[in-house]
């Protein structure tokens, strides 16, 4: 069977393990790009009500060109752009590692590949992730092509290489790290290769490091360190109890790998008799990730996506190494007998495999909160409330409409400014995060209307805090709710509070004439 033809097979079996969710609930961050490839599609602008969201502009522009090809705007046509660069990973890991090593050791990375939870769940969300995962991958293979020899067209894979780590860089910009790390084990792979002399390197380094000292110094000076430590280690609100977890990593890796995960210990120190410099660059790549990111603030299995495959080909690698130690004096037979048995250990032994299968299929995924039905549970209330108020902004805008006010502790704090009934510039609709002002404006607004999730409204213990405030005060209220939505319509009928005052005019239903804003 020709390579080209593994590979198509290969996409195929990636493609069907990658489409049992394409109609599942959506995730929060889905909705930026699919309200704002609908904004782009009306007025050529990546328009979210009166904001506008540029973040992964490329991704939004190839959603909005996919929705004029099919004539749909809807969530799953959406997630198609992820499941075909989803199911390309796999593609580029079997044709990088069977021209570097072969089939076999290609075969096993493939495997690792296609079985890879987190990568069939990025491969169905309608977010820029798996693009990000494989332009990284394009460029870091490129790169390493260029660096390890072998190739007649040097212009082309150096191009390649631009293109990918561009590509990259412009979706995700934690991408720099990981540009930073293949180019340190493009430096090993120089070395390893003699075709740089380490005595010399370190010469001709000697300038730049000392150059790169007193540039450092002259940038903390100039606080800029400082901003880029913050921006290192901030993290918004929703996401403050991982920013020291610093085994988050760690422990992901633990629980899905379990076995893999610590024979790690021993399979990539195997890799190098198979492949010395594809070992050590692939390393030298996911280690420095995984410990950049370990100690950063914003942690989520996502951000170590894009260096995930590289621990697969070290495991391959070493799998190589073990089986052929292993098994080199027994019989063809028993050698296969083996093979399969260890196979079946590392399924039984590991989650990864059964929890590919299981998104395969459609099933295990975490509650996301499906307002798909919203507007049958919330009724005529989205047309009679005079002001509506929602703690679920983009859901509330794919499903229900419009809204006055956002109420999220977790979005204000990723203002800037980071305070109340600031303007989120993705929406162009005030945010308010305190609760002292949650109250506020619910005490200033005589009828008004607040869409919320089941989570916020009692497992936070807001229909505590708010309700009891409510009560004491003559504020009405009546709900409405299912399993994902929670609507509160509230009505008072005496005066305007005099604190009201204190309220931007725009949120003032009956604002006093001589109050000046």
């Amino acid at each position: 069977m020709s390579l080209h033809v593994t590979a198509l097979l290969i996409f195929a079996f990636a493609a069907l393990l990658r489409v049992g969710l394409l109609n599942a609930p959506g995730e929060f961050d889905e909705f930026y790009h699919l309200l704002a490839a609908r904004g782009l599609m009306d007025s050529g602008v990546p328009r979210i009500l009166d904001g506008e969201y540029w973040r992964g502009a490329l991704f939004t522009r190839m959603v909005a060109g996919l929705f004029h090809l099919t004539g749909s705007e809807d969530l799953p046509v959406a997630r198609v752009i992820s499941v075909i660069a989803g199911s390309l990973i796999p593609v580029m890991v079997f044709l990088w590692i069977s021209k570097v090593v072969g089939t076999g050791t290609a075969a096993l990375a493939t495997a690792f590949t296609l079985f890879w939870p987190q990568g069939i769940l990025e491969s169905q969300l309608a977010r820029f992730y798996a693009l990000h995962v494989l332009t990284f991958l394009l460029g870091a293979a490129a790169f390493y092509l260029l660096v390890a020899g072998g190739v007649s067209s040097r212009l082309i894979y150096a191009a390649l290489t631009a293109l990918g780590w561009t590509l990259a860089i412009h979706f995700q910009i934690s991408a720099v790290i990981g540009v930073g790390a293949a180019c340190l084990g493009g430096i090993f792979v120089l070395v390893m290769r003699q075709r740089i002399n380490p005595a010399a390197t370190l010469l001709l380094l000697s300038p730049l490091i000392v150059l790169g000292i007193i540039a450092a110094v002259a940038l903390d000076a100039a606080s800029v360190l400082a901003r880029a430590w913050e921006f290192y280690r901030w993290t918004p609100v929703h996401s403050e109890h991982l920013r020291n977890y610093y085994a988050f990593y760690f422990q992901q890796f633990e629980t899905w790998y379990g076995l893999m995960w610590f024979a790690s210990l021993a399979l990539v120190p195997l890799g190098l008799r198979a492949n010395q410099t594809l070992a050590v660059y692939c390393a030298t790549i996911f280690v420095l990730c995984f410990l950049a990111h370990s100690f950063g603030g914003m942690k989520s299995l996502r951000y170590m996506s894009y260096a995930t495959p590289f621990l697969f080909v070290n495991w391959a690698l070493g799998v190589r190494v073990l089986v052929g130690v292993l098994t080199r004096r027994f019989s063809p037979r028993t050698r296969n007998t083996i093979l399969v048995l260890s196979g079946i250990l590392v399924v039984v032994a590991t989650l990864f495999v059964p929890r590919s299968l299981q998104l395969a299929s459609g099933e295990g995924l975490p509650d996301r909160g499906d307002w798909r039905d919203g507007a049958e549970i919330v009724g005529e209330w989205l047309e009679e409330a005079p002001f509506i108020v929602t703690t679920r902004e983009l859901h509330q805008i794919a499903y229900l409409g419009d809204y006055d006010v956002l109420f999220s502790e977790s979005r204000r704090s990723e203002l800037s400014p980071p305070e109340d009934f600031g303007v989120d510039p993705r929406t162009g609709r005030p945010v308010v995060g305190t609760e002292d002002n949650i109250m506020l404006v619910i005490r200033c607004v005589p009828d008004g209307l607040l869409v919320t999730s089941p989570d916020w409204w009692y497992d936070a213990g807001f229909n505590e805090l708010l309700g009891r405030q409510m009560d004491a005060e003559g504020i009405v209220f009546d709900i409405r709710e299912d399993d994902a939505i929670t609507a509160i319509r509230w009505h008072r009928d005496d005066d305007t509070p005099a604190a009201c005052e204190t309220l931007p005019r725009a949120l003032r239903t009956t604002p006093p004439e001589d109050v000046i804003p």
